[in-house]
């Protein structure tokens, strides 16, 4: 997949510079919003399930776009032109 690039690629009508990344993987049809709901609940409850120390050592989780390329949902490339997309709305 391709680099996004603002000179020849659309951005659809409904993103914004509040975008999550989610929510452009579904615009962009890379992901259905149950895909992307279920890559939200598995990000939550491996939040839950950090401990006190580990929370103590800034021990982070996995990103929504690394949970959906685990998940088979996007490739790493698609999460990577969503993130393009979500770079140039926030310019």
């Amino acid at each position: 997949m391709k680099k996004f690039n603002p000179a020849t690629d659309s951005i659809p009508a409904e993103l914004n510079n509040k975008s999550f990344i989610g929510d452009i993987l579904i615009a962009l049809g890379f992901a259905t919003r149950a895909q992307v709901d279920n890559a939200l609940a598995i990000q939550q409850a491996e939040r839950a399930a950090l401990t006190e120390a580990e929370k103590l050592a800034n021990k982070k989780t996995r990103f929504t776009g690394e949970i959906l390329v685990d998940e088979k949902v996007c490739t790493q490339e698609q999460i990577d032109y969503g993130l393009d997309v979500q770079n140039h709305l926030r310019k």
